[in-house]
């Protein structure tokens, strides 16, 4: 290569950049997957304390113990000193992610169970109670 080949190879070297935008896109997955990350931590620290202090209301979703794979729900319907009252739901659902469609109020047995403060936080730990809906 001649001399003003070489030259001008170098000047043209100097003024090219690699665009920032080409790297945007593993900006945004970093971006949303620590987002998700401390979404999640915060979500088992307010099921944590909705376990610890439960309100009148509050849904338990549980494997279903009759049909295993399938998922239901228990509502707290009183708050007792060491424990609550709960009344389980009538309808069982195979997708974990589709609990909502059989959290309806007219769903719910007229059934009431106790269940002791100590008992549900031990379900938690073990797996047994998936997640806590608070209204």
């Amino acid at each position: 290569m001649d001399s003003y080949m070489l030259e001008n190879y170098e000047k043209q070297k100097k003024n090219v950049r690699i665009p920032v935008w080409h790297f945007s896109g593993l900006v945004l997955i970093a971006i949303i997957i620590v987002v998700g990350y401390f979404g999640s931590v915060e979500d088992k620290k307010n099921e944590l304390k909705y376990l610890s202090d439960p309100k009148v209301g509050d849904v338990y979703v549980v494997e279903s113990p009759e049909t295993a794979g399938s998922y239901s729900t228990v509502k707290v319907s009183e708050v007792m000193l060491n424990g609550v009252v709960i009344q389980p739901n009538n309808y069982e659902i195979s997708k974990l992610s589709s609990i909502s469609k059989i959290d309806i109020p007219g769903n719910y047995s007229d059934e009431l169970l106790g269940a002791e403060s100590a008992d549900i936080l031990e379900m938690y730990k073990n797996g047994e109670i998936y997640d806590v809906i608070r209204k």
